[in-house]
């Protein structure tokens, strides 16, 4: 299995970084001790991915194809989900919050990035 997202190959991965989160509210009672303290749920929990990687083409118009395609995923409807599949994390449905891409000057076939993903059911 290789890292991927919307079939797309993501080169070489660097960083999977994973963090879930709930909706919890604490609400710390006035002039008590953090054990008075009341948490409340508000929401359900949230899971957001981080990946940063460097992708390898084999020409700049391939490169350019790469970027233009993972930013194809953030395109200000997002009424669907995109398939991520990570070797550490196995696969999730996602939706993509936002891709950062840094070409480098000499290497115009190489660009390294990072991806925030939030899972999602539709």
């Amino acid at each position: 299995m290789a890292y991927s997202l919307g079939g797309q190959a993501l080169g070489i991965i660097s960083r999977d970084y994973a963090k879930k989160t709930s909706g919890l509210v604490p609400i710390p009672s006035v002039q008590e001790d953090s054990d008075s303290t009341e948490v409340i749920d508000f929401s359900a929990p949230i899971r957001e991915f981080t990946v940063e990687g460097k992708y390898y083409a084999t020409s700049t118009a391939t490169l350019t194809t790469f970027i233009d395609l993972i930013e194809s995923f953030i395109d200000g409807q997002q009424d669907t989900t995109v398939e991520y599949i990570s070797d550490l994390r196995g696969t999730a449905n996602v939706k993509v919050m936002n891709f950062d891409s840094d070409w480098l000057e000499g290497q115009p076939s190489i660009a390294t990035y990072t991806l925030r993903l939030v899972e999602s059911k539709s």
